[in-house]
């Protein structure tokens, strides 16, 4: 299924203006012009669809507007930012809702490169090896500095934004389990560099936190329970 889906009935007059502002909404945020059509009284049109007003959009399975005007047979109203009223979704009411999905792998993973990068420099602790990292470094046009003292805080700085991003909106992908996924292997990575120092510790923490962040990139999939807008199922009868 499509993660975006627009709704309508066949005589609706505002369908085509809500394809223009879809279109534009898309463009807007750097998405393809895809989506998923049903006209409600098509044989193919999922029962889930079939008590939606028209015409209605859905993301991922969720009405675009939750306005009271979605029952069946009628035509919807949306408000916009400035309180005008429009037979179609608005485009900046679309564009509200497609943001949050914009966000693509590199940008979840940006997080825990430089955590990973600093993880791996080496610790200065033996003075007997340092000519040879300043002949290295000159060899690379680079002074020789001892960056050791600093390496503990570079690492605490930079995965506070690290862990960050797995908690910043987790409830719209994986929740929070890649947060705590990531605060653990943030633990065992200082823990194994600084106080056991051990590589094994260290790796592991590193290999949990790059963990975290695959599970916090990978996509969501909707059920099909939780597919549908609030209109789209008719309410239960009470006796």
């Amino acid at each position: 299924m499509n993660w975006i889906e627009l709704v309508y009935d066949k005589d609706c007059p505002n369908v085509d203006a809500a394809r223009a502002n879809l279109r534009e909404a898309l463009a807007s945020c750097e998405l393809p012009p895809t989506w998923q059509e049903w006209e409600r009284s098509a044989a193919d049109a999922p029962p889930r669809v079939k008590n939606c007003g028209s015409p209605t959009l859905l993301v991922h399975g969720r009405d675009v507007a939750l306005s009271p005007d979605t029952e069946a047979g009628h035509c919807r109203l949306y408000a916009d930012s400035k309180g005008g009223f429009h037979g179609a979704p608005p485009v900046d009411v679309i564009v509200r809702k497609l943001k949050p999905h914009t966000e693509n792998a590199v940008t979840r993973f940006s997080g825990v490169a430089p955590v990973l990068g600093v993880a791996l420099l080496p610790k200065l602790t033996c003075p007997a090896c340092w000519p040879a990292y300043a002949w290295l470094l000159g060899v690379m046009g680079l002074d020789f500095i001892n960056y050791t003292p600093w390496l503990l805080p570079m690492m605490a700085v930079l995965l506070v934004p690290a862990l960050g991003v797995l908690a910043y909106r987790a409830e719209r992908r994986r929740g929070y389990g890649p947060f705590i996924l990531g605060l653990v292997g943030s633990v065992f990575l200082l823990a194994g560099k600084f106080y056991f120092n051990q590589p094994i510790v260290e790796y592991g923490g590193m290999a949990i936190l790059f963990t975290a962040f695959v599970w916090n990139a990978w996509p969501v999939t909707k059920s099909r329970s939780e597919a549908g807008c609030p209109a789209c199922f008719a309410p239960e009868k009470v006796s």
